[in-house]
């Protein structure tokens, strides 16, 4: 049976949210039903997990009319009452935010020339606006609201605007922060698959930025952008990028979370440029950031939740160093926080690769063959970095457990898998079929051994800037 769609909101509730959400139906400001409070009553005590038998109509029915004949519409329009009521309850909590209440009510103030009580509410509105110290959108658009009101409010009684300069600077701030946050989404999607974008408009207006850096000196959020933009601009990138993780860090408390994760998923997708440029200083940095993510609890822009695509590249990163104890960890700890549709699929995947690392190649070979894609991400081509970890991971279990003809016809399929994929950027197929090369050439090798050809491929991994399994590759090559 599938829930029913409030039950599915309700699972999403922390336990202060519910205690809130019954404060709130409570409260005949918003709902005068007293059968949706008594509904709410039998069902909160199975929170999270909210059991099928017990949130069944008729389970129900039976609690608010003993010993009547079942009425499913009775139930299911109390179901459908709750969830208005839930709804309303999100918004309500959430709406403090960008203060709307306050700006409505100046707005009417200003409206009806109520002057003394106008800018109180303004002076109160803006004592809560400087709370905000990481100088975000929010920030911004209010202080733009505020001195919009005092602007018009003085027109008729001053001859030169005194708002307008502050006007104008937090404007231009806000531009600033939501281009370069909109064009972090492109380098994200640049760093994912095969595609190409456009950032000339941006590097121009760095030209500004630059030339009045002290004007910025008062958001951090826009320093931080602006930073982590320079390094991706700049050849190396490593003075930028430190100057960025810096600030970051000493400020991480004045940011919200959503900022917080939109920082950290843009620090990675620089560390994996730079890194794949060949620079080994992101290359190190990479583990550090996803380490200080799980530390601060920045895993998802959902709470209690961690995005696949953070899970995947954490597990990989572990993966490569050959840390068995921090993978086995990460796994109990982070593997029943995806969503739940994906659990059982992304726990099978994660054993696949944890079995490896501890020597259980035939387990681990029948893990691979167990993943579920489809209940991933939504398509078959997003898919394709859980797909290509799991060909590259099965590849080597074969040429561990040295079913060696099983393995040729994998490698013949997983060039077809690369070639055929146009999402796949274009240096990470050459680089995995390097990586397939590389095997190839090891199990002909193992055939027909040849010091010269086994000298030629050591050096060849060894000149290649960062193989894909290298270590494995040369850890292989010196027990031939």
């Amino acid at each position: 049976m599938r829930k029913k769609g409030v039950i599915s909101l309700l699972e999403t509730f922390t336990r202060k949210e519910i205690r809130q959400f019954e404060d709130f139906l409570n409260s005949p400001f918003y709902n005068k039903n007293k059968v949706v409070i008594r509904l709410f009553s039998l069902i909160k005590k199975y929170h999270p997990d909210y059991p099928e038998d017990k949130i069944s109509g008729e389970y129900l029915f039976g609690k608010f009319h003993t010993g009547k004949e079942y009425n499913e519409s009775y139930i299911r329009n109390l179901y459908s009452d709750l969830n208005i009521l839930a709804e309303k309850f999100l918004v309500n909590i959430h709406k403090a935010d960008d203060y709307p209440d306050e700006k409505l009510l100046i707005n009417e103030l200003a409206g009806r020339n109520l002057t003394d009580v106008l800018y109180k509410k303004i002076n109160s509105l803006e004592k809560k606006i400087n709370h905000n110290k990481s100088r975000d959108q929010i920030f911004f658009t209010s202080r733009i609201f505020i001195n919009n009101v005092r602007s018009l409010s003085e027109s008729d009684r001053t001859l030169a605007d005194r708002h307008i300069p502050e006007i104008i600077s937090d404007n231009i701030k806000l531009l600033l922060i939501t281009v370069m946050e909109s064009y972090f989404q492109l380098a994200v999607e640049e760093q994912r698959i095969r595609i190409r974008h456009d950032f000339g408009f941006l590097n121009y207006i760095f030209g500004y930025v630059r030339n009045n850096i002290k004007s910025f000196t008062d958001s951090p959020l826009l320093l931080v952008y602006y930073y982590l933009w320079e390094s991706f601009f700049d050849k190396s990138g490593e003075e930028h990028f430190a100057k960025a993780r810096s600030i970051f860090r000493k400020r991480f408390a004045d940011f919200s979370q959503t900022d917080r994760k939109n920082v950290y998923a843009v620090m990675q997708t620089f560390c994996l440029k730079k890194s794949e440029e060949g620079n080994d200083n992101f290359r190190k940095a990479m583990p550090e950031i996803m380490i200080e993510m799980l530390k601060n609890k920045v895993i998802s822009h959902r709470k209690d939740t961690i995005n696949l695509n953070l899970y995947r590249n954490i597990l990989i990163t572990i993966f490569r160093e050959n840390n068995t104890a921090g993978l086995r960890k990460f796994i109990g700890e982070y593997s029943g926080s995806v969503d739940r549709e994906s659990r059982e699929s992304i726990k099978i995947y994660s054993d696949a690769h944890l079995n490896f690392l501890e020597g259980n190649y035939k387990s681990s070979l029948e893990l691979c063959s167990r993943v579920q894609f489809s209940s991933l991400l939504l398509s078959a081509n997003e898919n394709l970095y859980f797909k290509n970890d799991i060909k590259s991971l099965l590849l080597k279990c074969l040429y561990e457990l040295e079913l060696y003809e099983t393995a040729l016809y994998h490698i013949d399929s997983y060039k077809h898998f690369l070639s055929n994929s146009e999402l796949i950027r274009d240096n990470l197929r050459r680089k995995y079929t390097e990586f397939i090369k590389n095997v190839h050439s090891m199990i002909k090798l193992k055939h027909n051994p040849d010091e010269y050809s086994l000298h030629k491929l050591k050096k060849a991994v060894l000149n290649s800037k960062n193989p894909i399994a290298g270590n494995w590759i040369l850890n292989k090559l010196e027990k031939m």
